[in-house]
C-alpha cells in the first residue's frame, strides 16, 4: 500500500505540472504482474492511473482539471498519452500488453476521447482484496487445493514452459485434483474452465483468463470431459487466445490444432486406496470397527469422491442421529451429475416394499438383488469373484407393460440410497453412424463412480439380437450391440433393463445377466390389493367394492389410469364430487375402449 500511496502523490504532482519520477508510479504495480503481463514502464503507469482514478476521488478530479473538463472527473487515453513519457500507440491499441491482458479498457468507438477504465478485479487486487470476476462466473474458477501426491509418471513441472499437458481419464473427481497437484508443483495456481459451458463468443472469456494469468499466475485448465463438438470448437478458440501452455482434461489424448502436448494417463484410485481413504475419514465418527470397515468398502465402491469431498461428507455427518446414513446421502449429493438431456433422474421413491404389489417370488428376487448390490464390493472385489471384470451387476425385468417393472427399479434404487438414471432412448439412439455409441459412452462414463443405478426402459430397442449382415446398416447395427455389450460388462455399478420382449434380446447379452425378474399379470387378489390403495385419503369415495373391481383384468398401470379417470369424472358431475362404483364402471369402459379391448360380462358381474 505504501507503493500505491507514493504513486498517488506522484500522479497528483504530474497532473498539476510538477515533474516526478516514473519509477515511483510503475513500482505501485506488483513486479509479478509486470513480468507475467510483459508490461513496460509506461504501460504500468497507465494501469496505475486507471486504478487510482477509481480508488481516489482527488486523482479523478485532478484528471478532469488537467483536461479542462471539471464535469468529467476521469482520465482519458489522450490524457495518458500526453502525460506518460514513452507511452506510444503500440502500447495503447487493443493488442498492447495492458489492454490485451484486460488490465485497462477504453470505449472502442472513440478510444482517444473515451474514459480510461480499470476493471474492479484489478483495482481491488491492488488494495489486497480479491473479488470474483463476473465474466468467469459459472464458467471458470479456481480449482481445489492440491491434496494428492503426484504419481511418479507425472510429467516434469517445467513441461508447461513449452507444451500443453493432457490429463487422460474418465473420472473428473480424479483428474481435477491431479491437475491441481501438477500445477502446484510448477508453483502456480489453477483456473479451471468448463468447456461445456463456454458461450459462442469466447473473446471476453479469453481476456478475463489472461487477466487471471497476470494477477495470479494462473494456469488455464480446460475441462473437456463433457464437451460437445461445438463446445470443443469454442475451447479451441479459447486455447489459442490465452497465454502460455494449458492443461486439458480429456477422455482420450486427442490433438487440438497443431499444439504440441504431453499426454498423461491418470488412473483412478483403486478400490483398496479409496477404501483406506474412507476408513481414515470415518474414524472421527466413533463407529464399531466392523461397521466402519463395511461402510468404508461400500462407500468406496459406490462413489468416486475427491479427498476434499470425502472430508465434507463426513463433517456433515458429525452429530447426526444416524451418521452413516448422513454420510451416504451427502456422498450421493456430491456424486457426478448425469450428462445433459440423455438421462432423466428419478427422485427417491416413497412407495417402499409395502407399496410394491407384486407376486411373492418377484419381491423375493428384488430383495435378493438389493442385498447383492449392497454386498457387491465385498464379493466381487474384496473376495476377487469378479475375475478381472468390473464386477458390476446387470438385472433384467421382463413382463407385460404396466406390471410394475419401472416402479420396482425405483424401489430398488431407493432401498440402496442411490439415484436412478433412466436412459432417454429418444435422445440416445441416433440414425447417424457412431452417435449412439458416443451418447451411451457419455452416460456410462458419467455413471462410473456416481453411485447411480442405470435404468434402460424397453431395452430390446438397444440390445436386440444381432442379425446377418446384408448391408452396411446391419453391420453398424451389430457394432452398436457389440459396443453396448462391452460397456455394460465393464460398468462397475447396477444396471437394470426392462422389456416386454425378452426373446428379442441378444443371446450374448442374456449370458451376462446376474438375475432375471419376471413380472406377471397380477392375479385377482393382487388386483384387489392395488384397488385398495390406489385412491389417496383425500379422494372422496363411496361404496367401493375392491373384490368386484378386481374382477376386471387390469395391470397396476391400468388400475391407476382408470382411478385417475374416475376422479376426473367425479369432479365433472353435479353436486359434491365422489367416486362411486357407477363412475368407476364408466371409467373402466372408456379405458377398455381406448385399449381396443372388450369387457366380458363376468368382469362386470355384480357392478349394477
Amino acid at each position: 500500500m505504501r507503493e500505491l500511496e507514493a504513486a498517488r502523490t506522484a500522479w497528483l504532482a504530474r497532473l498539476d505540472g510538477t515533474e516526478t519520477s516514473a519509477e515511483r508510479i510503475a513500482d505501485a504495480l506488483p513486479a509479478g504482474w509486470r513480468a507475467r503481463g510483459g508490461l513496460s514502464g509506461p504501460e504500468a503507469e497507465l494501469v496505475v492511473l486507471a486504478a487510482l482514478a477509481v480508488l481516489d476521488g482527488t486523482v479523478a478530479a485532478a484528471c478532469g482539471q488537467a483536461r479542462g473538463c471539471l464535469e468529467e472527473p476521469w482520465p482519458t487515453l489522450s490524457l495518458a498519452m500526453r502525460l506518460i513519457p514513452g507511452l506510444s500507440w503500440a502500447h495503447v491499441v487493443s493488442t498492447g500488453a495492458a489492454r490485451a491482458a484486460g488490465l485497462v479498457a477504453v470505449d472502442p468507438d472513440v478510444p482517444m476521447r473515451s474514459r480510461l477504465r480499470c476493471p474492479e478485479r484489478v483495482w481491488a487486487a491492488l488494495t489486497g482484496t480479491r473479488v470474483p470476476d463476473p465474466t468467469l462466473a459459472n464458467i471458470a474458477g479456481p480449482g481445489p487445493r492440491s491434496s494428492v501426491a503426484l504419481h511418479h509418471d507425472a510429467p516434469p513441472a517445467d513441461t508447461l514452459k513449452s507444451r500443453d499437458v493432457v490429463l487422460v481419464g474418465s473420472d473428473r473427481e480424479t483428474l481435477v485434483p491431479a491437475a491441481a497437484a501438477f500445477v502446484a508443483q510448477a508453483g502456480q495456481s489453477l483456473l479451471r474452465v468448463r468447456a461445456d459451458l463456454l458461450p459462442e463468443n469466447v473473446v471476453p472469456i479469453v481476456v478475463a483468463i489472461r487477466r487471471e494469468q497476470v494477477l495470479e499466475g494462473a494456469v488455464c485448465v480446460v475441462d473437456l470431459l463433457d464437451a460437445s463438438d461445438a463446445h470443443r470448437v469454442r475451447a479451441w478458440r479459447l486455447v489459442r487466445g490465452v497465454w502460455g501452455s494449458v492443461v486439458r482434461l480429456e477422455r482420450s489424448p486427442v490433438a487440438m490444432g497443431e499444439r504440441s502436448f504431453v499426454p498423461w494417463l491418470v488412473a483412478a484410485p483403486s478400490l483398496l486406496e479409496r477404501t483406506e481413504g474412507w476408513r481414515t475419514d470415518l474414524a472421527p465418527l466413533s463407529l464399531p470397527d466392523d461397521q466402519r470397515e463395511a461402510a468404508a468398502l461400500r462407500l468406496a465402491d459406490a462413489f468416486r469422491l475427491s479427498a476434499d469431498a470425502r472430508h465434507t461428507t463426513v463433517a456433515h455427518a458429525k452429530g447426526a442421529p444416524d451418521p452413516l446414513a448422513s454420510v451416504w446421502s451427502a456422498a450421493a449429493a456430491h456424486s457426478v451429475r448425469p450428462p445433459g438431456r440423455l438421462v432423466h433422474v428419478h427422485t427417491a421413491s416413497t412407495v417402499g416394499w409395502g407399496g410394491l404389489v407384486v407376486e411373492d417370488d418377484v419381491q423375493s428376487a428384488l430383495r435378493a438383488l438389493v442385498n447383492a448390490a449392497r454386498d457387491r464390493a465385498r464379493v466381487m472385489s474384496a473376495w476377487g469373484m469378479a475375475v478381472g471384470r468390473a464386477g458390476g451387476l446387470t438385472a433384467l425385468f421382463t413382463g407385460p407393460s404396466g406390471t410394475g417393472k419401472t416402479l420396482a427399479a425405483e424401489v430398488v434404487a431407493s432401498e440402496l440410497g442411490l439415484a436412478l438414471w433412466r436412459i432417454d432412448l429418444s435422445m440416445v439412439v441416433s440414425k447417424y453412424i457412431g452417435e449412439t455409441e458416443k451418447h451411451l459412452g457419455a452416460v456410462f462414463d458419467a455413471a462410473e463412480g456416481s453411485g447411480a443405478v442405470l435404468l434402460f426402459d424397453e431395452a430390446d430397442a438397444l440390445f436386440a439380437q444381432r442379425s446377418d449382415v446384408s448391408d452396411s446398416r446391419d453391420r453398424y447395427a451389430n457394432l452398436e450391440v457389440g459396443f453396448l455389450l462391452q460397456r455394460i460388462e465393464s460398468f462397475g455399478g447396477l444396471a437394470i433393463l426392462t422389456t416386454n420382449l425378452e426373446d428379442q434380446l441378444d443371446a450374448a447379452f442374456q449370458r451376462r445377466l446376474f438375475t432375471v425378474v419376471r413380472f406377471g399379470f397380477p392375479a385377482r387378489e393382487r388386483r384387489a390389493a392395488l384397488w385398495a390403495r390406489v385412491f389417496p385419503p383425500a379422494v372422496p369415495t363411496s361404496g367401493l367394492d375392491v373384490d368386484r373391481l378386481a374382477q376386471v383384468q387390469l395391470t397396476g398401470a391400468g388400475i391407476r389410469a382408470v382411478a385417475t379417470r374416475a376422479a376426473f369424472l367425479a369432479t365433472a358431475g353435479e353436486g359434491s364430487p365422489v367416486v362411486t362404483m357407477a363412475i368407476l364402471a364408466e371409467a373402466v369402459r372408456t379405458w377398455m375402449h381406448q385399449q381396443r379391448r372388450a369387457l366380458s360380462a363376468r368382469e362386470l358381474e355384480g357392478w349394477d
